[in-house]
């Protein structure tokens, strides 16, 4: 089949459809009419354009002289024509390849942008100059003589056009005209059916693809995504997350009238609702948060999103929304505001113990020096000896403040703690008591930690004392050890947290429990369930501060009746154990001949501090602050065999003004003193070298010892450094 542009020549063959050509009997039997009638079933029944083209075909070859048949549909808007058919000398062609048609004055083009039908009885002088198309035909046939060019039209609208070939000049009569007239109706109005349901097709499964995209969307999304009736809170529409999230079926949020409503905790039933009055009322979004109730009893907090939209025809209005489960966020903000409210308090105890300290040190160091001129027998040694024991009990009290504020200058090294926990069990069970039972089951594999050893006993006395006044009707104590490994509450510089390996020690009594309200107050100071007068409130802060200051973590689990069980976590250490640091003896000597220079400013601390030490021997020089001590070193030239200085002081700090002399005095020994240390690192560079720390308070023969055992001990490094 040859195109008007065609540049290729068809395959020769002989015509059909001619009427003579079918015989008498043929067209008795068969009359255009009927052929009309089969051709408008046929093309009514067609699901694609190659059908409905197959069936005109089939019609063109019955009525009209046919060596070849071309269909092309218009686009009028880019006014080009775009070849969807050819048939040629008995065989279909793909035309698939064939680029769009420009309009020309062919035929074809001329039929298609008139919208009549241009019979051409001399082609081959019609096609001459007009640009031709091939069709890749092998063979060069007989050229067609002429054509029957029929456009197309749907309500007078062209939408393409086809052109019925024969290798006969002047073929077509005006009774073919008339019947491929008819018959282009027929294909034009199924032609148009096609394309409408492939369209129609294509919106559906476009429709489809989009609700499904949404679907998936939705149901991935790690929230429940919902469609509701304003008023009744029926829901129409719930992803597959609600039931994950609360443990009900989605059946029963669909069948069910305000059913989250009735799982909603009954004080926040009220914001919530308002929230969904808001909604409906303005048409704006409406955000509320709110704790329901899921299946298995848990409390899960959740955010509801909502916005309430109204159909502008029908007028009905749909609330649609998100639900998310903020359960962990809210979690974390209450841990987070609860770290907060503990570290000012904290803050405070520990201001307040720093100063306490320094009267305390005062207190005990002259009380102490008042004692020694005092005789057995004197009349007011009894007097003096309670003041003593009143200030060591004060101390006590500012060391648990200074534990509870992470504030204490702690001595870590690397411990066995299950040898700390065997070594402490003989006093744990003399401190409990016979009514309650102690046990151990230590892991014999468990890890080393690095913690003050000291600090982790008191640790693990307080714990084990707060068993014991849960169980007063008596009952079981069993402490438990295991490696386990836990959250990295800070995580690494890309925010990822990750897993770190802890020795764990649980503590674990069969007393009354805690319900959940005093669970989260239970490490706040001064808090406590006992009655006034039995307890300080300050045994579970101080296990708090410790073990966080020790960089570790410290959980409870508990219920009324059901007993409780606290778990410490402390980082585990791969270094084989430390052993203890050697001590002086009590008869070492304390006096010296050295020069000492003090700089403290509390007047009453410095004062003791310069009495003891001239008492024993030593020059004192005396400063009240670092630009003093730095005048007199200078005074003194090389003089300066040690610096005895406290930490925090206003101006310079202690460790700037040991650095700062120890530029011009290599090698120059250094005592720190204070009730506290509060940077971290300074905190380490103290307890890096032994006994060059001195916490308040301390005693006469704390202070005098320590004194000597910095004057003789070789300098490994710079001590303000």
């Amino acid at each position: 089949m040859v195109d008007p542009e065609s540049s290729k020549q068809h395959q020769r063959g002989a015509e059909r459809g001619a009427p003579s050509q079918r015989g008498p009997e043929t067209e008795r039997d068969e009359t255009v009419l009927h052929r009309l009638a089969a051709l408008a079933q046929a093309v009514g029944t067609a699901r694609d354009l190659t059908g409905v083209y197959r069936a005109l075909l089939d019609f063109t070859l019955s009525v009209v002289p046919t060596n070849g048949l071309f269909v092309s549909l218009y686009d009028e808007e880019r006014a080009q024509r775009t070849c969807v058919y050819a048939w040629s000398e008995g065989e279909e062609h793909d035309v698939s390849h064939l680029p769009p048609l420009p309009m020309s004055d062919s035929p074809n083009s001329r039929s298609v942008a008139t919208n009549q039908i241009i019979v051409t009885d001399d082609l081959q002088v019609a096609l001459v100059g007009q640009p031709r198309v091939d069709l890749g035909l092998d063979v060069d046939p007989a050229q067609p003589q002429s054509s029957l060019a029929v456009p197309m039209a749907v309500l007078g609208r062209v939408i393409g056009g086809f052109e019925v070939q024969s290798v006969r000049r002047a073929a077509y009569r005006p009774e073919h005209v008339t019947a491929m007239w008819m018959a282009a109706n027929l294909a034009a109005i199924a032609t148009e059916n096609v394309r409408l349901l492939a369209r129609e097709r294509d919106l559906r499964s476009t429709a489809e693809a989009s609700e499904q995209r949404y679907r998936d969307l939705a149901e991935g999304l790690d929230a429940v995504v919902y469609e509701a009736e304003p008023e009744t809170r029926r829901f129409s529409f719930v992803t597959r997350q609600a039931e994950r999230i609360l443990g009900y079926p989605t059946e029963d949020w669909l069948r069910e009238p305000a059913f989250l409503l009735r799982h909603i905790h009954p004080e926040d039933v009220e914001a919530a609702t308002a929230a969904y009055r808001t909604a409906a009322q303005s048409g704006r979004r409406a955000e509320v948060e709110y704790r329901a109730l899921a299946a298995d009893g848990r409390l899960v907090w959740l955010r509801d999103v909502q916005v309430v939209t109204r159909d502008p025809v029908t007028g009905g209005a749909r609330a649609r929304g998100v639900l998310m489960d903020i359960s962990e966020q809210k979690h974390l903000e209450a841990e987070w505001l609860h770290g907060q409210k503990m570290d000012s308090i904290g803050r405070l105890a520990g201001s307040i113990a720093h100063d306490f300290n320094n009267l305390l040190t005062a207190i005990s160091g002259y009380t102490e020096l008042v004692l020694a001129e005092l005789g057995a027998g004197h009349p007011i040694r009894d007097d003096v000896e309670q003041i003593q024991r009143a200030a060591a009990r004060a101390s006590a009290l500012t060391a648990q403040l200074l534990a509870f504020s992470r504030r204490q200058v702690l001595q870590p090294k690397v411990v066995d703690v299950n040898q700390s926990i065997g070594a402490l069990e003989p006093l744990l069970r003399r401190l409990i008591g016979e009514n309650v039972t102690v046990s151990t089951h230590l892991a014999p594999d468990l890890g080393h930690a690095r913690v003050d050893p000291y600090q982790l006993d008191q640790v693990i006395i307080n714990l084990a004392l707060n068993a014991r006044d849960a169980m007063p009707e008596g009952g079981s104590l069993v402490i438990r050890t295991a490696n386990e490994d836990l959250e990295d509450r800070a995580g690494d510089e890309s925010g990822i947290r990750s897993m770190r390996p802890h020795a764990m020690i649980e503590i674990a009594d069969t007393g009354v429990g805690i319900d959940e309200e005093t669970i989260s107050k239970i490490f706040e100071p001064f808090f406590t369930t006992k009655e006034r007068g039995r307890g300080t409130g300050l045994g579970l802060a101080t296990v708090y501060g410790i073990v966080r200051q020790s960089g570790g973590d410290v959980r409870v689990v508990s219920a009324p009746g059901a007993g409780s069980v606290f778990r410490v976590y402390l980082p585990r250490a791969d270094e084989p154990v430390e052993p203890a640091p050697e001590r002086l003896a009590s008869g070492d000597r304390v006096d010296g001949s050295e020069t000492i220079l003090v700089a403290e400013d509390e007047d009453a601390v410095r004062g003791l501090i310069s009495t003891v030490l001239r008492e024993h021997g030593y020059a004192v020089l005396e400063a009240s602050d670092a630009t003093s001590a730095m005048e007199l070193a200078s005074d003194l030239g090389s003089r300066v065999d040690m610096l005895l200085t406290d930490i925090a002081m206003p101006g310079r700090t202690g460790p700037e003004l040991a650095e700062a002399l120890s530029e011009s005095r290599p090698g120059l020994k250094v005592l720190y003193v204070s009730g506290y240390a509060e940077d971290s690192e300074v905190r380490q560079r103290f307890v890096d070298r032994e006994l060059s720390f001195l916490e308040k308070p301390f005693t006469v023969e704390r202070l005098l010892t320590s004194v000597r055992s910095v004057l003789d001990r070789e300098i490994r490094e710079s001590p303000a450094r």
